[in-house]
């Protein structure tokens, strides 16, 4: 086994890891390096992986109004994950129990996640200091000057 030794190669920015080749092949296909024997050894500064346990915050079977509740989760700087999102191409092949998407959080920011989730749900969000939002779930948003 060989590696790419070029920390810029194309390669390794698009992929995130070092490109690995088989013996037979002399230069990097992404950036034309001379490969150097042996695996690719893990970086230095590559953080390791980090699993937090998610708790769902806001559950849909809509998958706009998930995405706005995760946007403005991640908005607050809120990690997101939406349990099942990946499976809206496979509708109408799946199970009809299949249908809800679940707004998932790390637990240690589910409390304020579900004070955001609360505040959207109630249809009141501030913006910012000098603009707030009135949800009307039914209807149109509308923008004020507060």
């Amino acid at each position: 086994m060989k590696h790419c030794p070029n920390p810029d190669c194309r390669g390794r920015v698009r992929d995130g890891r070092v490109a690995e080749f088989a013996d037979t092949i002399e230069s990097c296909l992404d950036c034309d390096a001379r490969l150097v024997p042996g695996p690719a050894l893990p970086d230095a500064e590559e953080p390791a992986l980090e699993f937090h346990a998610l708790e769902t915050v806001f559950v849909s079977t809509g998958r706009v109004t998930a995405r706005v509740v995760a946007g403005l989760l991640e908005a607050s700087g809120i990690p997101v994950y939406v349990k099942g999102e990946m499976l809206a191409g496979a509708i109408g092949e799946l199970p009809a129990t299949v249908d809800q998407l679940e707004v998932q959080v790390p637990s240690e920011r589910a409390d304020r996640a579900r004070e955001i989730v609360d505040r959207y749900e109630r249809g009141q969000l501030d913006l910012d200091a000098g603009h707030s939002v009135d949800l009307d779930l039914d209807g149109e948003a509308e923008g004020r000057d507060a």
